[in-house]
């Protein structure tokens, strides 16, 4: 909660709304019942976009630390790094990413050093991290990820048409959606270097470790409390048709009425149209900086042109005035030549 408060600089009033509502949080009520680490992963991401906000260089490292940290204890914020690749600065994207991975390796493979049977014991490690990663999770209603999006979908179509086969269409359509979202995560981060749309690809970071995995249980969703605490600070900026369209979406993913039955569909859908909206708001914000360039381009065109067009001009009339200034300089001599001529005829 202080980590919240120095995040959102709120106070008085306006800071105990923001933090009960965060104490009703269902996929927060949800991970307390369940005990699992997916709170300590929520706190140490939403220490990394606190520390990685700050512009001081010892901050940044330390953010990335902490992410370090969060995909040690839960692989999929491995995704939060595509946040990395529009934070940075040219370079410093890679050299980002590249800190956070040799941090998860320290973080890692260090302790081994301090156990019985040390590195030996690394195979329980992959078995324990790879062992859960798919089978009938899709099936699951606390299971939130496109691809149960996408089985409820196909669920409902074969009722509609007569109990007709969509397993083909479900693996189409999931395939799709999980690695296309996967790969929008990863190239808008590159080409929007210049866009401003903060919450947004906070939104598309945290939204891609939610959706993609095939395994993704209901209290994964307390790491929406970021996004949400973002679009929160942004509140003033947004129209009003935006901010009933976050009231119901957060609505939706927060109320605890669905952790009580222990289906989370309707919160997942939430998510994956938030999502959608983000990269849809991305997109239109680099066309219109696209369009902004271009325009200012052929503006700068122009000015140069019209630059070039004016020292030519100027060149041709500096040109001009020296030869009528010659001009009149011949005449001035050949006056005085024949003036001289004349007196020197007369003597």
């Amino acid at each position: 909660m202080f980590v919240v408060a120095k995040f959102t600089k709120l106070k008085g009033k306006n800071l105990f709304y923001l933090l009960s509502i965060i104490f009703c949080f269902g996929p927060l009520l949800f991970e307390f019942v369940r005990a699992n680490n997916t709170l300590t992963v929520c706190t140490f991401t939403l220490l990394f976009f606190f520390f990685n906000s700050r512009n001081k260089i010892w901050m940044r490292e330390v953010s990335y630390v902490f992410l370090a940290g969060a995909i040690c204890m839960k692989i999929y914020p491995i995704f939060i790094m595509f946040y990395i690749l529009w934070r940075g600065e040219k370079w410093e994207k890679l050299w980002g990413v590249l800190k956070v991975l040799a941090y998860t390796l320290v973080v890692v493979f260090v302790p081994f050093l301090f156990i019985e049977g040390g590195f030996s014991n690394i195979p329980i490690l992959l078995s324990n991290v790879t062992g859960f990663s798919s089978g009938g999770a899709t099936t699951w209603g606390s299971n939130v990820s496109f691809d149960t999006i996408v089985y409820y979908l196909c669920l409902a179509l074969s009722t509609i048409f007569g109990g007709a086969d969509m397993s083909i269409l479900h693996t189409i359509l999931s395939t799709l959606l999980r690695y296309g979202l996967v790969v929008l995560a990863f190239v808008l981060p590159l080409i929007s270097f210049k866009s401003k749309k903060y919450k947004e690809f906070v939104t598309l970071a945290v939204g891609t470790y939610l959706l993609f995995p095939g395994v993704c249980n209901g209290y994964c969703l307390t790491v929406m409390i970021i996004p949400f605490i973002i679009m929160l600070l942004d509140w003033n900026n947004m129209k009003f048709w935006e901010k009933i369209f976050y009231t119901v979406c957060y609505g939706l993913i927060i109320c605890p009425i669905f952790y009580t039955y222990g289906f989370f569909l309707t919160s997942a859908i939430a998510v994956a149209v938030i999502v959608i909206k983000s990269v849809v708001d991305i997109i239109r914000d680099d066309v219109r900086i696209f369009k902004n360039r271009k325009n200012q381009d052929t503006s700068e065109k122009i000015v140069d042109m019209l630059k070039q067009w004016n020292e030519r001009e100027n060149s041709v009339n500096f040109k001009m005035t020296n030869k009528v200034k010659n001009f009149f300089n011949l005449k001035k001599f050949f006056i005085i030549e024949s003036k001289k001529f004349n007196i020197i005829r007369l003597n």
